[in-house]
């Protein structure tokens, strides 16, 4: 499936430590870009709400990316002359299991 999530556990551990390394030096110079040199540093809390930001937004675009997958795989099958229903079922299966990670992940 195009856009499938191949990637296990580990790799995706270890990415995910890699994902707050970009987050952290992008929240530092972003925001001492638009406030000043040093302020990211003498301001912590402003630089956790950038990274939960900045996180939550690669969040919902990733779900929104697995939602629309699933929903052109749906729509291919029911253009079929005779429709299985299975694909139909994993497909829908597979959203709602996306939906539901994101959801219990906060």
């Amino acid at each position: 499936m195009i856009g499938e999530i191949t990637a296990g556990f580990e790799t995706l551990m270890e990415q995910a430590s890699m994902t707050v390394d970009t987050y952290l030096s992008q929240a530092v110079k972003r925001i001492d870009t638009e406030f000043g040199k040093g302020f990211a540093k003498k301001n912590p809390g402003l630089v956790g709400a950038f990274i939960q930001a900045a996180a939550s937004d690669f969040n919902y675009a990733v779900l929104a990316q697995q939602i629309r997958v699933g929903l052109e795989s749906i729509a291919e099958h029911l253009r079929e002359p005779e429709i299985d229903m299975e694909p139909i079922k994993e497909g829908l299966d597979n959203i709602a299991k996306a939906i539901d990670d994101t959801v219990s992940s906060k």
